[in-house]
């Protein structure tokens, strides 16, 4: 038997930190304030692993929210670790065959190293590296909106 397919949109919530280079940390945070905020951060899709290792393709609505917290000196002069807090909207199509997937933890890939998970987002004409410090995924669906999904009345 043939089902509609169930659309469900959510929020990736992203702890993330890169180096910048500048001269102070709140020349640091302005900088990343004003090259890398939602206007400027560009991000179509992303790949999602679930408990099983099964990669899964989700589409990114929009960027929601992008809030710069602080800087930290490094070992190098002039060269700032930045974390910030990244809120993506997502979108994917699930077939309720495997529906069932909304209460399992899918995160972000690993990058080969083992370390945490690196993404990378288009800022204007360059590319931007992030190191993912912590991830939380919420999904939001409503079986009654799906496409073709009508409404039973009783007469």
């Amino acid at each position: 038997m043939l089902m509609n397919p169930i659309f469900v949109n959510g929020t990736l919530t992203l702890l993330v930190s890169q180096t910048i280079d500048s001269t102070t940390k709140t020349a640091a945070l302005d900088l990343a304030a004003s090259q890398m905020n939602e206007r400027h951060l560009e991000l179509s899709k992303l790949v999602l692993q679930d408990e099983q290792g099964q990669a899964h393709k989700i589409y990114v609505e929009n960027v929601q929210r992008v809030k710069w917290l602080y800087a930290e000196s490094t070992e190098y002069n002039d060269r700032f670790k930045i974390t910030g807090k990244i809120v993506l909207g997502l979108s994917m199509e699930w077939d309720a065959e495997i529906v069932r997937g909304l209460w399992e933890t899918w995160r972000l890939q690993e990058n080969l190293t083992g370390d945490n998970p690196i993404l990378v987002f288009s800022a204007g004409n360059k590319h931007v590296f992030m190191k993912i410090e912590r991830q939380d995924l919420e999904w939001n669906y409503d079986l009654k909106h799906r496409p073709g999904a009508g409404y039973l009345s009783a007469i």
